[in-house]
């Protein structure tokens, strides 16, 4: 039961990590000086190395708190499975857009711990973290008004319908 949980509880910790610090990301000008001339497509820099390590470090502990009478097993397998799914999720097919936007999110949330106004770093979490959602048209594709008044061509406006 103890390893259902720890799994439960490392998977909203990998889609937040990778919403806030996507793996496959790369900066407009890293692209534009140094990959796009060279014809290199980007590929995981030393950054997501470094998170892909920290994962299987963070697996390494819940593997060894979760099972502790088997804790050599327990704790690569743990650590094999946490870098597995984050790799899972952030190594996926994605066009250069996407990178280039996911390298935008990421300097915005890297650059908020160099900031000592805190509602400032909250600022850039909130427009960091709302970057790629989805937003419904909802109801401002219609014409907002009074029930029952039709503006369509030919008709007055004032007239009830």
């Amino acid at each position: 039961m103890s390893i259902a949980a720890a799994v439960a509880a490392l998977l909203p910790v990998v889609l937040i990590a990778e919403r806030m610090l996507p793996l496959r990301a790369v900066e407009r000008d890293v692209w534009e000086w140094r990959l796009r001339p060279t014809g290199r497509f980007p590929s995981l820099d030393e950054f997501s190395r470094w998170q892909v390590a920290t994962f299987g470090v963070l697996g390494a502990v819940l593997g060894y708190g979760t099972v502790p009478s088997h804790a050599g097993i327990a704790v690569v397998v743990a650590a094999l499975l946490a870098m597995g799914a984050r790799l899972l999720v952030g190594v996926r097919r994605v066009r250069l857009p996407e990178i280039l936007d996911n390298g935008t999110t990421r300097v915005m949330f890297t650059m908020s711990s160099v900031v000592n106004d805190p509602e400032l770093s909250a600022n850039i979490y909130a427009a960091a973290w709302l970057r790629n959602s989805r937003v419904s048209a909802g109801r401002t594709g219609r014409r907002l008004g009074r029930p029952g008044v039709r503006g369509v061509a030919g008709d007055p406006v004032g007239r009830p319908g």
